[in-house]
């Protein structure tokens, strides 16, 4: 048998640009079977939404990108435009495909909406949580407005350390607070035994004197 008959029988080049979906060659359905290729699947209807939200920032790649895209012009086109060579203009698009396959971002050209529902839920909640904290601490707030606002005679303080308080000003917890340990001290009669029996009896009702 000859070589000629032999090649007859060889396997031809596949044909890959001409084989696929008509949808698939022009934009957006030209990234999306970039990136995932025979797996694309169905093109989104937010797919140029999508691709819009990767591409944030004005940038010379993404100008580029889109150029090649969604303008379908050659890599010498694009190449005469910026000033660059044919083969910069491929490593270029190459990257920004790379890019897009990203576990980070290959998710956002699949299901978009799904995405956004899901990170305004994940705000949504972050909020909730924020607004609870919030209602707790302003709660608490009141809590220590009405501890502070309690008599001292509700305290089990001796009557000579009562006295000296009243004598003093000193009629609330909160006075107490606001006096704090080292003006307490420098009540007349006031020692460091009676300061012993503010601090435990502030204590009880929460509230913690500090020197």
């Amino acid at each position: 048998m000859s070589d000629q008959s032999y090649n007859l029988t060889a396997p031809k080049p596949k044909k890959i640009d001409h084989n696929i979906d008509d949808c698939y060659k022009v934009w957006p359905g030209n990234v999306y079977y970039s990136v995932f290729g025979k797996a694309c699947g169905t093109v989104p209807d937010d797919a140029e939404e999508a691709i819009e939200h990767l591409f944030k920032t004005t940038s010379r790649n993404k100008e580029i990108f889109y150029a090649r895209f969604k303008d379908c012009k050659t890599y010498a086109s694009i190449g005469r435009d910026f000033g660059l060579t044919s083969s910069r203009i491929n490593q270029i698009i190459s990257k920004e495909i790379r890019k897009l396959r990203h576990p980070s971002r290959i998710e956002y050209l699949r299901d978009l909406k799904g995405h956004i529902d899901r990170v305004k839920a994940q705000e949504a909640a972050f909020q909730e949580e924020r607004k609870r904290q919030a209602e707790e601490l302003q709660n608490k707030m009141k809590d220590i407005a009405t501890i502070y606002t309690i008599h001292i005679s509700e305290l089990n303080l001796s009557t000579r350390v009562y006295n000296c308080l009243i004598n003093s000003g000193i009629k609330t917890i909160g006075d107490i607070v606001e006096t704090d340990i080292s003006g307490l001290l420098k009540i007349r009669n006031v020692n460091y035994r009676s300061i012993a029996e503010i601090v435990s009896e502030c204590k009880r009702f929460g509230v913690l004197l500090e020197d």
